[in-house]
């Protein structure tokens, strides 16, 4: 029996244009946007940025959005902490190798760290790697919101503002119910300006649970990919996953 047209919701119509990308039928316009939005949405919420994911091959993309993006918060972690693992071993670490090579922007001085730190990955010495990396995204952090230059202000407070953001109202990720309603009523050519805003506000999410104040005897808060936890030597949880989600700040 064919299915009603009228009985269709506007999220069935993005799985099909979901599975139209992986077919490779479409790779232009709205349904870039959308593949940009669903990513900025269902990698946050299962706790990882899409940003590291971005040389994936669009098909696979794609069809792993389409498996993913509408689970439950619990079950998308699961899954995601299995996957993005698998992702990055690939050929010896390739995809990680690559994406750490693109840091020179960051400056000679922290190539070096950079390098030392995902040989320590690829060792599997995730006590090296760690802190290595997160007083690195410390220190890039500090220059953008220009710390040392204006040592009287709170530099988490100016980078959140230099971004359009209150500190005191931190950014949290959002559901697909709260945005693609909004993202579906947007006229095509604004919809990659809402996939940017996203990106940007998903970014600011990771900064601020890497940053955030929190009891250092509570065994969670100790265990979290949390710099204070980290640098204070209370962190009790050296795994790759810390280490992989480290290296996508």
């Amino acid at each position: 029996m064919n299915e009603n047209p009228s009985k269709r919701t506007a999220l069935d119509k993005i799985l099909d244009s979901l599975r139209e990308i992986g077919a490779g039928a479409y790779v232009l316009g709205e349904n870039i946007a959308l593949v940009l939005v669903l990513s900025a949405i269902t990698f946050p919420r299962g706790g990882w940025s899409e940003v590291p994911l971005r040389d994936m091959n669009l098909g696979e993309y794609t069809r792993l959005l389409e498996r993913l993006w509408d689970k439950p918060t619990d079950e998308l972690k699961s899954e995601l902490d299995k996957l993005i693992p698998e992702y990055f071993r690939r050929d010896d670490h390739a995809p990680l190798s690559n994406m750490a090579g693109s840091w020179y922007l960051y400056g000679e001085n922290r190539q070096q760290v950079f390098e030392d730190a995902l040989w320590a990955h690829k060792q599997e010495r995730y006590t090296l790697s760690i802190p290595a990396l997160v007083a690195q995204v410390e220190g890039i952090l500090c220059e953008l919101a220009q710390k040392y230059g204006a040592p009287s202000q709170e530099w988490e407070t100016c980078f959140y503002r230099l971004l359009g953001y209150d500190r005191d109202q931190p950014p949290r990720a959002w559901t697909p119910e709260e945005v693609l309603p909004r993202f579906l009523d947007l006229p095509l050519a604004e919809r990659i300006g809402m996939a940017d805003e996203l990106r940007n506000h998903f970014t600011l999410v990771r900064i601020n649970a890497l940053y955030e104040e929190g009891d250092f005897t509570n065994p969670v808060f100790a265990s979290s990919v949390n710099r204070h936890a980290i640098l204070h030597g209370v962190f009790l949880n050296f795994g790759e996953i810390e280490s992989l989600k480290l290296f996508s700040s």
